[in-house]
């Protein structure tokens, strides 16, 4: 039997998270060769334009073989650096993007990262949420801790309709859910885009630290 990303991704209500097996057995496994720059990732390149600043450094967290990563090119003035758990994601990415700095990263760990505190203008998390959901309270703080005076935090995430989600739904289950969850950690929302709300539902969220940038605990 041929095998999809849900083998190794999230099957049944369960995260199974075999990343690098999945970038090694399976050729497509986000479409992303089948589908290229789709409307989710319109929506978050639209809100991001809408800060109307520049964005001298920053952070894609979990971003695959590089696609998004590239594309943020159209709104970033300076540096972007992306992680991606799977190593051989990283190396894809290397090949085809040059001039990112591409690191392997698990970011569902919520490890401290290799950058000075408040280095970055903007943290983009673009389809991961699932990936770090168990620790997304730590993983938020480590977020707070990296961002700039100023600095935002931009999260593309498509989510199932109403009763289809298996995994984590008590966590998050709806853009309201994870806009909670970002004003609970410490967040306040900037701006928030919502696509296809009925079938393929998407949000783009842009957030920041409120009040001032605080250590990770």
């Amino acid at each position: 039997m041929t095998k999809d990303y849900h083998d190794y991704f999230i099957k049944d209500g369960v995260h199974i998270g075999q990343y690098e097996e999945m970038y090694q057995n399976v050729e497509d496994p986000w479409h992303i060769n089948g589908q290229g720059r789709r409307l989710d990732m319109e929506a978050a390149l639209t809100v991001l334009r809408h800060q109307r600043r520049r964005f001298d450094k920053v952070l894609d967290i979990g971003c695959g073989t590089g696609f998004f990563s590239n594309l943020l090119r159209e709104v970033v003035d300076g540096q972007i650096w992306s992680s991606d758990i799977s190593a051989m994601a990283v190396r894809k990415a290397r090949q085809r993007y040059p001039g990112i700095n591409f690191f392997v990263l698990d970011a569902g760990q919520a490890v401290e990262l290799e950058f000075d505190d408040h280095f970055f203008d903007l943290i983009v998390m673009a389809q991961t949420l699932w990936c770090v959901l168990e620790r997304l309270d730590r993983v938020f703080g480590l977020f707070r801790r990296y961002l700039a005076p100023g600095g935002l935090l931009l999260i593309s995430q498509h989510f199932l309709q109403p009763g289809e989600q298996a995994y984590g739904a008590k966590i998050v289950a709806t853009p309201d859910d994870l806009l909670r969850r970002l004003e609970g950690a410490g967040f306040e929302i900037r701006d928030v885009l919502e696509t296809n709300r009925r079938r393929n539902h998407h949000a783009a969220i842009v957030a920041a630290p409120a009040g001032g940038q605080e250590d990770a605990a």
